[in-house]
């Protein structure tokens, strides 16, 4: 290219940010938000996000981890979204989750909520370990830098802390979490009186997890310390799904994390043709069913990208008049990273479904209605949400864009 076309360039393209020139998925799209990158447009011209046609909310703080490592609070109403330096996973969405331990888990001054179990010798205080906990990007949140200390040095047997916690469900899968680190030896974190956990022996503080479906109403969670080791933890969570979700501060009692809320106006728009929504991301599905990743419209009328539990599978699915207009299923785990697309719209074949560069197929009496407003992680009355939803990006184009071909080329 020589210097004249260079300097042209500009004027070529209309004079759009250098990646949007290069980016024809965003110059097709309705609205195009990716927030790995931080590039955002509406209608082909480039905005900052959230825009004014976006509504966020959340009641409550809640906090995030940074690439870094560091674990910051957001306050209320504000997104748990990335630092670009660090090249992060994206905007974090989380459903409404309670912490049901009974302790004091982030600054704990005494043994509230915590007793110890098993071998007589080893001994559970509260101690000092600011240093170690700021290491680990702690700080904002354990402020005090007191933290549990499971000492079995001296014992010949396992040892260990049974923390407080709600009464549960036998039909539901849970997940017990706390940061831990080992002084000497290895321990595990598990629910007490049931199955063996997940075994640790980090020198320095790691979230480490463990889910399963609890065999009693009173199942409490416990950290364990093997003969001859010593377990320091803190920012325990017991909590209802099959992953940890951000962590919740208990004071002596379960405390609830508000939800993330996103809904988008698209009035301005002429959806009356179809869409193609393309999502790239990661999704944790909660304990209930049809979890949204996306919906356009109310419930009875709507068209929507979601998880459907009872099948285990992804699903697009359109809804008239409260009565299902079409669907089409994509068999998929509980959890999930990659890239899917759904195209929503009326006629033979118009309802489409591709995951991971395969197509799910198409359904041939799907009934479609255009909507004015759509919802991200969740519908628009504010349920149906993910346990978690880690956003990279997400787009929406005219149906008639794109071929169920290129779709599969775009999620492949």
């Amino acid at each position: 290219m020589t210097l004249a076309n260079r300097l042209s360039l500009p004027a070529m393209v209309g004079r759009q940010p250098h990646w949007l020139a290069q980016l024809p998925e965003a110059r097709n799209a309705f609205f195009y938000d990716d927030w790995q990158r931080g590039q955002f447009a509406v209608n082909g011209v480039p905005k900052s996000w959230p825009t004014a046609d976006d509504s966020f909310a959340r009641a409550g703080a809640a906090y995030q981890e940074l690439a870094s490592g560091l674990l910051v609070s957001k306050p209320a109403g504000a997104p748990r979204w990335p630092d670009y330096s660090n090249t992060p996973a994206g905007l974090l969405m989380e459903g409404s989750v309670t912490n049901q331990c009974e302790n004091y888990n982030a600054n704990p001054t005494d043994l509230t909520g915590v007793t110890k179990g098993g071998d007589a010798a080893a001994t559970l205080t509260v101690v000092d370990d600011a240093a170690e906990i700021a290491a680990a990007g702690l700080g904002d949140i354990c402020t005090s830098g007191l933290v549990y200390k499971l000492d079995n040095s001296a014992g010949s047997g396992t040892a260990t802390a049974i923390i407080a916690c709600d009464a549960v469900t036998t039909t539901d899968e849970y997940t017990a979490s706390a940061y831990v680190r080992c002084g000497a030896g290895s321990g595990d974190i598990s629910f007490i009186f049931q199955s063996d956990g997940i075994d640790f022996s980090n020198s320095g503080y790691e979230r480490v997890s463990f889910s399963d479906t609890p065999s009693a109403t009173t199942r409490d969670m416990g950290i364990r310390a093997f003969a001859g080791a010593v377990v320091y933890f803190i920012l325990n969570q017991f909590e209802k799904g099959s992953i940890a979700t951000s962590p919740i501060v208990v004071t002596g009692g379960s405390s609830t994390r508000n939800a993330d809320a996103l809904t988008r106006d698209v009035s301005m728009f002429d959806l009356s043709g179809g869409i193609w929504v393309f999502f790239e991301g990661r999704l944790n599905a909660a304990a209930g069913a049809f979890d949204r990743i996306f919906q356009a419209g109310a419930n009875n009328i709507r068209s929507s990208l979601e998880y459907d539990a009872a099948t285990s599978s992804f699903a697009a699915r359109q809804f008239s008049g409260g009565v299902s207009a079409g669907e089409v299923l994509s068999a998929s785990p509980l959890g999930y990273s990659g890239k899917m697309a759904a195209r929503f719209g009326s006629g033979a074949d118009m309802l489409a479904l591709v995951v991971d560069g395969a197509s799910a197929g198409t359904d041939t009496t799907s009934a479609y209605s255009p909507a004015t407003s759509v919802s991200i992680a969740g519908n628009l009355s504010g349920g149906d949400k993910p346990a978690s939803l880690a956003l990279a990006r997400l787009w929406v184009t005219p149906a008639s864009a794109y071929t169920i071909a290129d779709a599969e080329a775009k999620t492949a």
